[in-house]
């Protein structure tokens, strides 16, 4: 990471329980974020992604570590001091003033010049295509054109690190795949980091250039969007992350590797099998995506289909493999989608698989 961009380095956070006790939000974070990255905190609800854009925004202390921000220690400077800025959810737009007065407020109250925060307001305005739109106020704008509005007041002060909670989780999902290409957009035009939060996994993958992955206040796994999914370190990541097949498997000296009961491969075929996985005590499991899995006649596999659904551009099959278990398939909408219980056989390349720790 270059010298000017934001370093956070073993930052912990603990919260008091209204039950009493304490609640570790943050627990030995680090992460690297360079000037013109676009990097997702992406996580189950309460996994630490809020508290650690709070953290960088000013608006928590921190117990232990440090924040840096251009080579200068950033969790030490007042919030106001700062040279980030934050867009929330809730937009947090002023009702009773016009477009061009929200967007300008921060300026205002840093006694900017009149000429300076016109000039400033205008660009920023133009820089989110509302530039028609400066004299209206929040009523008059739909949900999309007020998180604009959002983004533009954010950007106007020129910050080094935008932060971003969780700030298209309002918007229907049409609009919300409109302002993700807008917010990329926007992001390669200003040139600055955006740190962003969610929960939704398709638009962490869609968004970030690398994507931080936490869980229990710890980031468990970092990597660009083609990583964490391909890739995934942790049954958590793989689980996570979009659908995924967690197949049981039984191991024996020689390094061979039994999946559910029926297919046996080398563990050496498996992409990414240490020696660890495949020799020790833990309980392992095999991840596999279920569009990596084909309906093949001479499959390895075989069970009873218990599921077709049609999702249009593919259909989704669920395979019986008996004991409980079953497999998950994504297949092209134009194949044959086979009937429920039709008995079928699948195929699973082992250099789409990962050996799991469980």
């Amino acid at each position: 990471m270059v010298a000017e961009g934001l370093r956070i380095q073993d930052v912990s956070k603990t919260f008091t329980a209204p039950e009493g006790g304490s609640v570790r939000a943050l627990d030995g974070v680090s992460l690297d974020v360079g000037t013109s990255e676009f990097v997702v905190l992406l996580g189950p609800s309460g996994c630490g992604k809020t508290t650690l854009l709070r953290a960088i925004a000013g608006l928590e202390d921190v117990d232990s570590g440090r924040i840096d921000l251009a080579g200068e220690r950033l969790d030490t400077v007042p919030p106001f001091r700062r040279a980030v800025n934050t867009v929330f959810q809730s937009y947090a737009l002023f009702p009773f003033l016009t477009v061009e007065r929200n967007i300008a407020f921060g300026l205002e109250m840093e006694r900017r010049p009149k000429a300076e925060i016109r000039q400033r307001v205008a660009h920023a305005l133009e820089l989110v295509e509302l530039s028609g739109f400066a004299k209206r106020t929040p009523a008059q704008l739909s949900g999309g054109q007020q998180q604009r509005v959002a983004l533009a007041r954010a950007l106007v002060k020129e910050p080094k690190v935008l932060l971003l909670d969780e700030p298209l989780g309002a918007l229907d999902l049409k609009l919300r795949r409109q302002m993700q290409a807008e917010l990329k957009r926007i992001q390669r035009s200003v040139g600055i980091a955006f740190l962003f939060v969610t929960h939704d996994q398709e638009e962490a993958l869609a968004l970030g250039d690398r994507i931080a992955v936490l869980n229990d206040g710890r980031i468990v796994q970092v990597g660009t969007p083609q990583e964490v999914y391909e890739s995934p370190e942790t049954r958590f990541v793989a689980d996570f992350i979009g659908e995924t097949n967690l197949l049981p498997v039984e191991r024996d000296a020689a390094g061979t590797v039994t999946v559910a009961g029926q297919w046996k491969l080398v563990a050496a075929e498996i992409v990414g099998a240490d020696e660890a996985l495949v020799a020790g005590g833990d309980q392992v499991v095999l991840a596999v995506r279920p569009e990596r899995v084909r309906i093949d006649p001479g499959g390895e596999l075989r069970g009873v289909v218990a599921e077709a659904a049609y999702l249009g551009a593919d259909v989704h099959v669920a395979i019986d493999m008996g004991e409980g278990l079953l497999i998950n398939v994504r297949t092209d909408a134009q194949d044959a989608i086979p009937e429920v219980g039709e008995r079928v056989a699948v195929r699973i390349d082992p250099r789409h698989t990962r050996l799991l720790s469980s």
